[in-house]
């Protein structure tokens, strides 16, 4: 999702400065679960858990715009999971970040089948000038310089190619081999840390 023309208007916008000193972070993302799943969704030991299957890209996001996480503390329900057994349906993720930023990530499969779409991913970038909010497909900036404005798109990179590029050492991809681990990790730290309801240290 990093190559996601909404999400990279965000991200370079931020990096430019367009916000200030990064103050918090905030990603829901939200599934419309459907007539029916798999019988895997119902335990734990096939589906893994909300946490890593939806949860996971919002954190990938989080790791992209603000950099190390170092501690998370997660909670999940089975409230919502539509009769699925073990599958929760719905997680909640805090995050506190190396530089003192923090952010809030929500998860779930509330979205209702005439919402419009499968799926919903937003994000709101604040920080200490101004507000990046990204949803519903478009990228608004608020700041004290300007009125709420969008963001201008650019037609979506490609993303395999930068990867298959990469490679072969000609050039470089958004998401790196390092990235994809390192948020797995916090995923499974997340995981962890809603089945003990403990603060996770990374």
């Amino acid at each position: 999702m990093r190559y996601t023309p909404e999400f990279y208007a965000g991200y370079v916008a931020y990096k430019d400065g367009a916000v200030g000193d990064l103050v918090m972070l905030y990603g829901p993302k939200s599934y419309d679960f459907g007539e029916s799943r798999p019988d895997f969704y119902k335990k734990r030991e096939t589906y893994g858990g909300t946490i890593l299957w939806v949860a996971v890209h919002p954190l990938d996001r989080f790791q992209w715009t603000g950099g190390d996480i170092t501690e998370v503390y997660a909670a999940h329900t089975l409230k919502g999971n539509h009769g699925y057994g073990e599958g929760e349906g719905a997680a909640v993720i805090s995050t506190h970040f190396a530089n003192d930023t923090i952010g809030t990530i929500s998860a779930d499969y509330l979205r209702t089948k005439n919402s419009g779409s499968h799926g919903d991913d937003q994000l709101r970038i604040a920080g200490s000038r101004g507000v990046i909010e990204i949803m519903h497909g478009k990228p608004i900036l608020t700041n004290g310089d300007t009125t709420p404005r969008e963001l201008e798109l650019k037609p979506e990179d490609d993303f395999f190619g930068d990867f298959c590029r990469s490679l072969q050492g000609q050039g470089t991809c958004r998401l790196t081999m390092e990235d994809t681990f390192n948020v797995s990790k916090i995923a499974l730290c997340a995981k962890e840390s809603a089945d003990t309801r403990t603060l996770i240290k990374l």
